[in-house]
């Protein structure tokens, strides 16, 4: 997990795809960053590249660096999608 990679991030929450802007001991900056209130099937989600329903929200979100982090290998999204 380095600065610039993708992840789809799972917290207690809610669900965040977006790009690593910076790393501290405890949290995980993402930019491109879209919530996800619903993102179907995860295997599906993550083979395919697909949400059912997520809301872009730009640069600055601040996510636990404990939370459950999954390789995201497809653009990010960059509108929000009801």
């Amino acid at each position: 997990m380095q600065i610039g990679d993708n992840y789809l991030v799972h917290t207690h929450l809610g669900i965040w795809a977006g790009r690593i802007a910076e790393l501290t001991l405890d949290e995980i900056t993402l930019d491109q960053c879209s919530w996800i209130p619903e993102q179907g099937r995860m295997s599906e989600c993550v083979r395919d590249g697909t949400f059912v329903e997520n809301e872009y929200v730009g640069d600055g979100v601040i996510v636990p660096r404990n939370a459950i982090k999954v390789p995201w290998r497809h653009p990010l999204p960059t509108t929000s999608k009801p």
